[in-house]
């Protein structure tokens, strides 16, 4: 069988999923500090529709780690916002990140998303 004839999706519950829908899945790792500021940019942003805010705790070596409450408990606040973009839009997202945010307390990484999509009722 060659590359061509393949179907690259999935039945869920009698729909059909497209599993390579060319998104990724853009994680922003940053200091609580600027939750607030990243966020009303975010929802200013038209390419994004919607994207989860999550607060835990970042671990590392001790100097990761900005103070000293920090460095004896081996963990600091950090909120996690995961952002799903088509492959084009995240990176003029990040270009742009970078420009307003340059120097910030604010890491990032892109992921392939496989699948997404909402559940529907039986």
């Amino acid at each position: 069988m060659n590359e061509s004839s393949v179907v690259d999706t999935h039945v869920v519950d009698s729909h059909v999923v497209d599993s390579h829908a060319a998104e990724s899945l853009l994680f922003l790792n940053l200091s609580p500090a600027l939750e607030l500021d990243l966020i009303d940019w975010l929802l200013l942003r038209p390419e994004v529709d919607g994207f989860t805010s999550i607060h835990g705790y970042g671990h590392g070596s001790a100097h990761a780690l900005s103070n000293i409450a920090e460095q004896v408990t081996g963990k600091a606040r950090r909120v996690q916002i995961q952002v799903i973009l088509s492959e084009e839009q995240w990176p003029g997202l990040l270009a742009a990140l970078q420009q307003e945010f340059a120097g910030s307390d604010l890491f990032y990484w892109v992921s392939p998303v496989l699948c997404s999509g909402a559940l529907s009722a039986g």
